[in-house]
């Protein structure tokens, strides 16, 4: 799954809905609606296709406790289950919910106010971001699943990858397109060794934690360079 997720709102609602549950029965049917979150996102339109066996990991609960929770949930509406050949499919009720903003945005959104005391964080470098990685926003805003949106995404060029994973917009699904593009490039001798390798540094570089830390540090106290 993707590392960078916008932040999830389960509302109170939703807690104090689960009451109607008696004992611990409350707090394992949390739990296992949880695990369902962790798969169901906005882009899927919150729905996901699960075997009991992935919750019965996420939660460390039993199986039958998973049966007897999401029974629950179902029962109470909260979730819809569609059985299908291999494992089920799952929908969320998004009144339970708040509209998910990505991190991304959010640092955009609060961007477009301020201007860092360095002058090197601007509105119009703002701009110039979203405009960079409109593209694969656009691709992911569509609902597409996961194989399909790689699909999409592994069309798009080099930099538009590099700049989404720079920026921390869809890693997971971004990296994986890049490394079908790679793959497909390096087959076809599109693209030479030293550019797919240089590449890869890129993406771990940009993907490095200490990496991250000192670039908003450098960012932050205008030391160049930070990029």
């Amino acid at each position: 799954m993707p590392r960078v997720r916008g932040f999830l709102h389960i509302t109170y609602k939703l807690y104090h809905f689960l009451d109607k549950l008696s004992g611990p029965a409350k707090g394992r049917a949390l739990n296992v609606y949880l695990s369902l979150m962790k798969y169901a996102w906005k882009m899927n339109k919150y729905r996901c296709d699960l075997r009991h066996s992935t919750i019965v990991k996420d939660t460390n609960l039993s199986r039958n406790s998973v049966k007897a929770a999401l029974n629950s949930l179902a029962k109470l509406n909260i979730v819809k289950i569609k059985k299908g050949r291999s494992g089920c499919t799952y929908s969320v009720n998004e009144k339970f919910l708040k509209s998910e903003v990505s991190n991304f945005d959010s640092q955009l959104s609060n961007s477009d106010s301020k201007v860092s005391n360095s002058g090197y964080i601007s509105r119009n470098s703002t701009i110039t971001i979203k405009g960079e990685i409109k593209e694969v926003k656009d691709i992911c805003s569509k609902g597409y699943d996961k194989e399909k949106c790689i699909e999409l995404l592994s069309v798009l060029p080099l930099p538009v990858l590099n700049k989404s994973i720079e920026n921390n917009y869809m890693i997971y699904y971004c990296k994986l397109a890049l490394e079908r593009k790679l793959d497909a490039e390096k087959n076809q001798n599109l693209v030479d060794p030293k550019t797919i390798q240089a590449a890869i540094r890129n993406v771990a570089k940009q993907t490095n934690t200490r990496y991250k830390q000192v670039k908003a540090y450098n960012i932050r106290n205008g030391i160049k360079p930070w990029k």
